[in-house]
């Protein structure tokens, strides 16, 4: 049977979970940052897929916006998925469900290195980059001048 997650927006009472778990990948992420990404009112929309037993599986961190080749971008520096048995599903499924959230974006690029600190993801100059992550066409009418 394969396992199922809820993939859900997180709540504040998972948020130290979820801060765990990206704290086990990227160490130097400080809790300042954490607290400012997973405050209400954010820039940034976070993520969480949980296990049958509510424990935080995966996370993803993202912002859609116009990127000035690309268009409409769903930005995902940070995506985790986090399992000793299934983190390819943990994947699979938190990545269908950023993309049928991106339904009006031309690209998803999920950064290929978990950033160290806010700041850096915040970083204009970052941004506009087009070398750093997988970079998936949502619609396939999307420009190709990129792929």
């Amino acid at each position: 049977m394969k396992p199922d997650y809820r993939i859900e927006a997180l709540a504040q009472q998972k948020a130290l979970s979820a801060f765990a778990l990206l704290h086990a990948v990227e160490p130097s992420f400080p809790v300042e940052d954490w607290d400012a990404l997973a405050a209400p009112g954010s820039r940034w929309t976070c993520v969480v897929a949980q296990d049958r037993q509510g424990y935080v599986r995966g996370l993803a961190v993202y912002r859609m916006r116009k990127h000035p080749v690309a268009g409409d971008l769903m930005d995902v520096p940070i995506f985790i998925a986090a399992s000793v048995v299934d983190d390819a599903g943990i994947a699979e499924q938190a990545f269908e469900w950023l993309r049928n959230r991106a339904s009006r974006c031309n690209y998803i690029r999920v950064w290929s290195a978990i950033p160290k600190a806010l700041a850096y993801m915040q970083d204009e100059a970052t941004f506009t980059r087009w070398d750093h992550g997988l970079i998936y066409r949502v619609h396939s009418k999307a420009p190709p001048a990129l792929l």
